[in-house]
């Protein structure tokens, strides 16, 4: 059996009546529908749970009374032989990991709470002390694993916090992450996640305790980086890689305050100018253009070459026009010293296509390619990896045949 204890005597009309929650901290609190405790004993009943509660020095024991209502049968819950105004229906939906939420929330929300796992049960009735005893295998199990469900705050510590949410270090094996809100599951992410979350305050939740609107615990994120004094934690969010829950952070929501967020602004910068605005957040670089007033980290001009590093680019223009009969020169083209990792970049809203000098060491091959590729992003408006850079790509190559062979397909 599960026995969850709390000091003080529960108002017995709290189970008898929808829409009843008074809490002593409701800021705090975990519960505010006042609808939890009567699913649960539901739930618990429909699968052939045992119920008891002890409060006030009286013992009230639940259970079921089967009756017809016009042409159906309904399993209506009791209180020491009385009926409630609900059935067991009550939470049709409703998982017994659900029913056990509830009731450890509740003893979390009320003074001096524990709760353990016992094979006896030794009741000392007083005034000042409330037992919920819940009997059966299934609820037990859902006992065993209640980390799952409830933040673990004695093995687990916050890496990072702010006033709306604190990251936590996974508590769980795999990828994706809990999302949990003072303290209780009430998400798992879709996608891998760097953390954990747990949310102090402004999340909306729907009755069964889920987020209503998931996107806004992304909300309250941004605000966790962008005042953070990590610089390692920021540079570790700003370039989360695609398709992770942080690679969704939108750093644009939420207020900004250019003091209190100076380490956040420094760290991009820093990124924005080694990494050339490549694998950085989208988001995080407009903050920063508009916070500290800089537009593009990319040169205004091609860096110095040498007179054969001329002759490679000439001779890869060329071709690039005479051959392949493309209209290079529409498009600035600038040589970058260094572009981080590639070899090349286009401003497609410029018309603009940058190449890495690093590409002439690899021969003029290497820097035709370089300018096929940015050529074809400004030109087409494709991005790269695109099924539309593809289709480009191999119209270019049959064009090209066609011109081999003279005439058209």
């Amino acid at each position: 059996m599960i026995i969850f204890k709390n000091k003080g005597e529960l108002d017995i009309r709290a189970i008898k009546t929808f829409g009843v929650n008074s809490k002593d901290n409701p800021d705090s609190a975990i519960g505010y529908f006042g609808t939890g405790l009567k699913y649960a004993i539901a739930v618990l009943l429909r699968n052939g749970h045992e119920v008891t509660i002890y409060t006030g020095g009286r013992e009230y024991k639940f259970g079921v009374e089967t009756s017809t209502i016009r042409n159906d049968e309904f399993d209506i819950v009791t209180m020491n032989g009385q009926e409630l105004g609900f059935t067991t229906s009550l939470g049709k939906n409703w998982k017994m990991w659900m029913a056990y939420r509830e009731l450890h929330s509740n003893m979390l929300d009320e003074p001096s709470g524990t709760v353990l796992k016992s094979t006896l049960l030794n009741v000392k009735l007083t005034d000042d002390v409330t037992l919920v005893v819940v009997t059966g295998h299934e609820f037990e199990a859902v006992f065993d694993e209640r980390d799952k469900y409830f933040l673990n705050k004695e093995l687990y510590s916050p890496l990072h916090t702010h006033s709306e949410v604190d990251a936590y270090p996974k508590t769980h094996n795999g990828a994706y992450a809990n999302i949990f809100y003072k303290g209780v599951t009430v998400m798992e992410t879709r996608v891998p996640a760097l953390f954990d979350y747990n949310h102090h305050k402004g999340l909306t939740l729907t009755e069964d305790r889920t987020i209503s609107n998931s996107w806004s615990t992304l909300y309250h994120v941004s605000p966790l980086v962008k005042y953070s004094k990590d610089k390692s934690f920021i540079k570790q969010m700003v370039m989360a890689e695609s398709m992770t829950y942080e690679s969704q952070i939108d750093f644009t929501m939420g207020g900004t305050d250019e003091q209190g967020c100076a380490f956040f602004f420094d760290v991009v910068g820093k990124l924005r100018k080694k990494y050339k605005d490549r694998g950085i957040n989208p988001t995080a670089i407009a903050l920063h253009q508009k916070w500290r007033g800089t537009t593009s980290v990319m040169p205004g001009i091609s860096c110095s070459l040498t007179p054969v590093q001329k002759m490679q680019l000439d001779k890869a223009k060329r071709f690039c026009t005479q051959t392949l009969g493309l209209d290079v020169d529409d498009y600035k083209l600038i040589v970058c010293k260094d572009l981080a990792n590639d070899l090349g970049q286009a401003d497609i809203e410029n018309g603009i296509m940058y190449i890495s000098k690093k590409c002439f060491s690899q021969g003029t091959k290497r820097v035709a390619v370089a300018i096929l590729e940015e050529y074809t992003h400004c030109k087409h408006e494709v991005l790269d990896e695109t099924l539309e850079q593809k289709w480009v790509y191999l119209e270019q190559i049959i064009s090209l045949g066609e011109t081999i062979d003279g005439e058209p397909l």
